[in-house]
């Protein structure tokens, strides 16, 4: 498996552009109500027109910047919605600390985030922990992000238990984390029922990773395929797995050619 992940990006470390798999949607369980919300009334047809607003922007608008802006532009959008309680605008600013190297001010910008219940800055200081040796505040940490239904933070919670050799508490944790759907956690349990020699249990739990485009899940399930000498489902799973960039696969695909 790939080394931890800063969030919002599933897959990436450090890094948050929100063109990405999950960003708007994974980045609080939500779509547009993730970012916030903000009304307006409509004047009268006959009553003047209202003031210019000077209100600070919301979150809808830190993240529409993101989205269409370069960071320069976006960043004083994000830094107004952060100063005005924007949990997920803050998360933003503690990447890009982060990305700086500035790890104190990320930590700063995170435990603002997480304590007005952001999930994605719970993760990520997390990582930070585990980064810095610190198992015991990464377990902390994602024990939160998982008590408010994470399924990223459950499945690094199986991977803690995993190192501590408690593989009961890792399987059990990587089975809520699965039923999130989490693709991380699916092919953990893959890993597991194969090790058991249940061959039929780590194809579909991999099947299902790979529903969900888990690059490391159809390669094994290549793998499978041409251990059951099906070279022709074997090359299709590799091929589907290095279009999505796996290594493993290209390897795999220019020995079988």
């Amino acid at each position: 498996m790939s080394a931890p992940r800063r969030w919002p990006v599933r897959r990436a470390r450090r890094v948050a552009p929100l063109a990405a798999l999950a960003v708007l949607v994974a980045i609080a369980g939500l779509a547009v109500a993730a970012c916030g919300s903000s009304s307006s009334s409509s004047p009268s047809d006959t009553a003047a027109a209202p003031p210019e607003s000077t209100a600070a922007p919301d979150e809808a608008a830190c993240m529409a910047a993101i989205e269409s802006s370069d960071w320069s532009v976006a960043k004083p959008i994000c830094v107004e919605a952060a100063e005005a309680g924007g949990a997920e605008a803050m998360n933003h600013l503690g990447l890009d600390a982060d990305n700086n190297g500035d790890a104190e001010l990320a930590r700063s910008w995170w435990e603002r985030a997480a304590a007005l219940g952001n999930i994605n800055a719970m993760n990520n200081l997390a990582l930070m922990a585990r980064s810095e040796g610190d198992v015991e505040s990464a377990r902390l940490w994602y024990g939160k992000a998982a008590e408010l239904g994470d399924a990223r933070a459950m499945h690094h919670l199986g991977r803690l238990a995993q190192q501590a050799g408690d593989m009961e508490l890792a399987e059990s944790w990587w089975q809520k984390s699965a039923a999130g759907g989490e693709p991380w956690a699916m092919y953990e349990l893959g890993v597991l029922a194969k090790a058991a020699g249940d061959v039929a249990a780590a194809r579909t739990w991999w099947e299902q990773a790979a529903e969900l485009d888990d690059s490391q899940a159809m390669y094994d399930l290549g793998v499978l395929a041409r251990e059951a000498g099906d070279m022709e489902l074997a090359e299709s799973w590799w091929r589907k797995a290095a279009e999505l960039g796996s290594p493993e696969a290209l390897d795999a695909l220019g020995q079988a050619g």
